[in-house]
């Protein structure tokens, strides 16, 4: 089976495009660069609220029952 690649050229000519273009490029890069700040700080949260979920489960139990899902939820 062929592989269709499309590709294209843009030619920009109005003035003042390409700083534009950059500052664009500049702004992306800035994004990243905090999305990847944030993503320790979000599974940290995920695996502290999977862990509280554990023992809300347990509950029922009593101490006795939720007692093996405390070590995890205060390691984190």
């Amino acid at each position: 089976m062929a592989d269709n690649i499309l590709s294209a050229k843009i030619v920009v000519t109005a003035p003042g495009a390409k700083e534009a273009f950059n500052g664009v490029a500049t702004s992306v890069k800035k994004a990243d660069d905090a999305l990847k700040r944030v993503s320790p700080g979000a599974n940290q949260a995920t695996q502290s609220l999977t862990n509280l979920g554990r023992i809300v489960q347990d509950a029922p139990f009593g101490f006795i029952g939720i007692s093996n899902n405390l070590n995890p939820l205060l390691v984190c």
